[in-house]
């Protein structure tokens, strides 16, 4: 049976080591997954100019899944392999990750050759390590726009957990990460500095409560119990189940923000939006992955194209995707000056080739920022017409905004 909360449960469980874990989490996935010929896990991390599968675990019928997935990856290329890896969007079968060249790498995936396509979900501890979990399919499939949501919301989760395990150095009460104990009702046992605010304690309080509602009854409804069980707590916090000797249970709070320095004088909660939305989260998607309000995220957003000289959310997610500016800058120094210098291509032409000629045009107009007001202007037609034309190409690339449209086209280009 499909159990969302289940899968979030068994992802924040810090016990043993990761391979186990790695495969409890798969386990706990193959409900969700659908009806696969076999599924896999794989752990991976990206480099400057390589991409390491780090572990690779599997359940189904071919023993021999594993090396079957390490032999295609070495075959996919590099630009493959920055589709499939570097960046891939959290929810997508690889024939659409792929296009029309999957055939064969998603052949590769068999050793019996009967695999057609794979569901593929990416869970992102950081820009640099994920996880990919892949169910093999005997053909060719899209997701359902609600199998998608569910899973972009439950990467926040497993890709949190993730990350909580590679900064972890124990699970007990007195690991430097661990910030507040809680009951299981919400009451606050202990709290450090920075949990021991009014506002802090009250939030971690609610977050509690609710996580614990999603577990109850309301777990049979995955939108309602995934909805009430965000990814952080403002930004900080991931919420864990620790039982004592006695069995008693307590939820602890360890600190669990994502870690990077930028560059360009971004603060850490405008570059971890930013960041999100080059990956093509929405504002909504951002907030819930992160535990703040949808207003929080999208002034962290303003102050970012503010400071980084955007004049659209478009140019901010083009710039943050992860094959886009951010990710190409070669740093010099002229004259004694420091210099950041990159170029790339504006659109992936290949993205578009389902687009007619006018919905091609509006494109690139609205990853350049345009209103649609301008756009109409521009090319002489009806406002009402200009809208037609972007909710068209809007639903042919399976997008919902003009941020997740610049990341889509961004995310193509090599």
């Amino acid at each position: 049976m499909s159990d969302w909360i289940g899968i979030v449960e068994t992802a924040y469980s810090l016990d043993g080591d990761f391979e186990p874990w790695l495969e409890n989490v798969l386990r706990a996935a193959g409900g969700l997954l659908g009806d696969a010929l076999s599924l896999t896990a794989t752990a991976f991390r990206v480099g400057a100019r390589e991409i390491e599968l780090e572990h690779v675990v599997s359940v189904g019928r071919d023993a021999r899944l594993e090396q079957s997935v390490r032999l295609a990856h070495a075959f996919a290329g590099p630009h493959a392999l920055d589709l499939l890896l570097r960046a891939s969007p959290p929810a997508a079968t690889l024939s659409e990750v792929l296009g029309g060249d999957s055939l064969n790498l998603v052949t590769a995936l068999s050793a019996r050759g009967s695999v057609f396509d794979t569901r593929r979900f990416v869970a992102r501890a950081s820009a640099e390590r994920g996880i990919v979990f892949g169910a093999q399919l005997a053909n060719r499939e899209q997701l359902s726009s609600a199998t998608r949501e569910r899973w972009r919301r439950a990467a926040f989760h497993l890709g949190a957990a993730y990350r909580l395990r590679l900064g972890l150095s124990s699970a007990r009460l007195d690991d430097e990460s661990v910030e507040a104990v809680l009951e299981p009702g919400g009451e606050i046992q202990h709290a450090t500095s920075p949990a021991q605010s009014k506002t802090a304690r009250e939030c971690l309080r609610e977050v509690a409560r609710r996580a614990d509602r999603a577990r109850g009854a309301l777990r049979r409804d995955p939108d309602e119990s995934l909805g009430l069980w965000e990814g952080l707590v403002r930004g900080r916090w991931s919420l864990v189940d620790h039982f004592d000797s006695d069995g008693r249970r307590f939820i602890v709070a360890h600190r669990n923000d994502p870690e990077g320095a930028d560059p360009r004088g971004l603060a850490a909660r405008e570059r971890d939006c930013s960041e999100l939305l080059g990956r093509g989260f929405s504002v909504k998607e951002i907030a819930y992955g992160l535990g703040l309000s949808a207003i929080t995220v999208s002034h962290a957003l303003a102050r970012a194209r503010a400071k980084l000289g955007f004049q659209s959310q478009a140019e901010l997610a083009a710039f943050f995707a992860p094959n886009g500016l951010r990710a190409r800058f070669a740093e010099f120094a002229l004259a004694g000056l420091p210099l950041a210098v990159a170029s790339y291509e504006l659109l992936d032409g290949a993205r578009l080739d389902s687009l007619s000629e006018a919905e091609r045009e509006i494109a690139l107009l609205l990853v350049s920022g345009a209103t649609n007001s301008a756009i109409a202007t521009e090319r002489g037609t009806a406002l009402q017409t200009v809208a037609n034309q972007i909710g068209s190409l809007y639903a042919k690339l399976g997008v919902h905004s003009r941020a997740e449209l610049a990341a889509l086209l961004r995310r193509a280009t090599h």
